[in-house]
């Protein structure tokens, strides 16, 4: 599993307990600055839900299928937070979350 801030890769885990992975925090870099994020893209033969925690929550429930799905976010957060429950066997290829720098709109 990676994260991925400006094209730059962090190599969260490479083994997967099965049911319920988390991640540490994620801070995607030593800048004190909040991060959008942007999309998260996973490859899973098994249905998963995926959490991500930073400002507020957020569930996103992925049915298990051939290809990569991509679904764009909405939140943001200086530090980040994946959990993954899992129904079933452990099928997770890919998971890439990506963040841009967040602007404050005037």
């Amino acid at each position: 599993l990676y994260a991925v801030s400006n094209g730059d890769g962090y190599v969260l885990t490479n083994n997967l307990a099965p049911s319920f992975w988390k991640s540490q925090i994620i801070r995607f870099d030593d800048e004190d600055t909040t991060k959008y994020l942007y999309r998260l893209t996973v490859h899973t033969d098994g249905d998963v839900d995926v959490h991500l925690i930073s400002d507020a929550r957020r569930i996103y429930h992925l049915k298990g299928k051939e290809g990569i799905q991509s679904l764009l976010l909405d939140g943001y957060g200086k530090n980040v937070k994946i959990e993954l429950y899992f129904t079933g066997n452990v099928n997770v290829k890919s998971l890439q979350l990506t963040a841009k720098v967040y602007e404050v709109q005037r």
